[in-house]
């Protein structure tokens, strides 16, 4: 995380910057302003993800610069130190969205606790957008295959084909056989007999099939947590998803991850 440090005073400039343990906060580049035009020149050249601003400076004050902050960079988190707990301050620090106020001195533990939630959040936050990210292209990429390896085929065909494509469109939300038999305007049973006789396996144990491939892929290929990965993939329910990817893989979501980093084969690879 790369935190930017804004006060006029050098000297309490100087106190947080050897006060807070920043490696224990998950903050590993820490930068300074003076004033608010420094601040802005910084914010415009780094990728900022946490901005602890003093109030009160001399020209634009730190209302002022988180104001601009907001506006241009939404995504730094702000926090305001300031000498006084005046509350049309914390007020205006509520209206704009800023996570902490903390009056000086500050205890440094509390900045480090604070710190220290705030970049979890963050990077939780961020792990989560990618996996949005990853999961749309994984479902995009299968609707590729399934149209790149379809010819003109019999209505049977065709019916498994849109079963298919409805499933991976809402692998990480609510999909049951009803509900896509309502789509294609048959009957839940016929379209199950249809799918089988394809197939080969019911509708259910497809949809389970690729939803476990899909946490498999991903468990595999990114860094997230196997709780964000289980609803990524529809399970609200953790302990659900792991008995589910038990059955279907024989071992649990995080043995599957260690043996693959092992480069160890699992069943159903």
């Amino acid at each position: 995380m790369k935190l930017l440090l804004v006060d006029d005073e050098p000297i309490s400039m100087n106190q947080i910057i050897q006060g807070v343990d920043w490696a224990s906060c998950n903050v590993n580049a820490v930068y300074i302003a003076y004033n608010a035009r420094e601040a802005r020149e910084i914010c415009a050249r780094e990728q900022i993800h946490i901005l602890l601003c003093d109030i009160e400076m001399p020209g634009e004050n730190g209302i002022e610069l988180v104001r601009h902050v907001r506006e241009q960079y939404p995504e730094i988190v702000c926090l305001f130190l300031t000498c006084h707990a005046d509350f049309a301050y914390a007020r205006e620090a509520v209206r704009l969205g800023c996570s902490e106020y903390f009056v000086k001195p500050a205890p440094y533990e509390e900045i480090a606790r604070t710190l220290l939630r705030i970049s979890r959040e963050i990077r939780d936050a961020e792990e989560y957008r990618q996996l949005v990210i990853y999961g749309r292209q994984w479902v995009a990429s299968k609707k590729e295959e399934i149209v790149a390896g379809t010819t003109r085929k019999m209505e049977p065909a065709e019916i498994v084909e849109k079963v298919e494509r409805m499933v991976l469109e809402h692998l990480s939300g609510e999909i049951y056989v009803e509900k896509i038999a309502g789509e294609i305007f048959l009957s839940p049973d016929h379209l199950n007999r249809i799918f089988k006789k394809e197939k080969g396996i019911s509708i259910n144990k497809f949809i389970i099939g690729e939803r476990m491939k899909m946490a498999a892929r991903m468990l595999r290929e990114t860094d997230v947590t196997a709780y964000m990965i289980a609803e990524a993939v529809g399970y609200a329910n953790y302990p659900n998803f792991v008995n589910m990817f038990k059955k279907f893989y024989g071992i649990s979501p995080m043995g599957y991850k260690e043996q693959m980093e092992k480069g160890k084969n699992v069943g159903n690879e």
